[in-house]
């Protein structure tokens, strides 16, 4: 699960939960990990911003572990937090991302299916073709995923990690 994404600092198995800690580099690679991870229910996820410069001495991977113990100490199934000097963007963006995580736990593995193929591009017809379903059973599946809402809210958590890794103009 984590060679897929070169932001990862570090990834680790403790007490029984997985760990993840970024540095929101790559908001894109974010994302991405955020919805890998919500087919792993239990992984803890810590993005640490930074833009440099400022008067913090404080790194992305400081940052990132300060995420990572804030989402240690959430409980239910929204254990995602983004943390940097940007502090407005990054607590926007950890709800959002939460939202999204939250989302995608409730996914079956028949919605999981069709939408990495629809995400893919492969159109609703094929994906039927290729899973041996009928279009309306394709056009089902992606309703119960939620696959048009989280595709819509993407574009603004991309937006929101983007932020929380720059410091804002006043």
């Amino acid at each position: 699960m984590v060679a897929a994404v070169t932001t990862v600092i570090a990834s680790q198995e403790e007490h029984g939960r997985g760990e993840i800690v970024l540095q929101l580099a790559d908001p894109m690679g974010v994302l991405q990990m955020i919805v890998e991870a919500a087919r792993h229910p239990g992984v803890c996820i810590g993005v640490g911003a930074d833009s440099g410069g400022g008067r913090s001495r404080l790194t992305p991977l400081d940052y990132a572990r300060r995420a990572l113990k804030r989402a240690r100490s959430r409980s239910g199934d929204m254990p995602v937090v983004i943390y940097g000097r940007a502090t407005e963007a990054a607590s926007w963006a950890t709800s959002l991302a939460q939202l999204v995580h939250f989302c995608l736990l409730r996914r079956s593995e028949p919605g999981w299916e069709v939408s990495r193929l629809v995400a893919r591009g492969i159109s609703q017809k094929d994906a039927a073709e290729d899973l041996g379903i009928t279009e309306q059973a394709v056009s089902q599946r992606l309703r119960a995923a939620g696959f048009r809402e989280v595709r819509n809210i993407e574009p603004l958590l991309l937006c929101l990690l983007e932020q929380a890794a720059h410091i804002p103009t006043r």
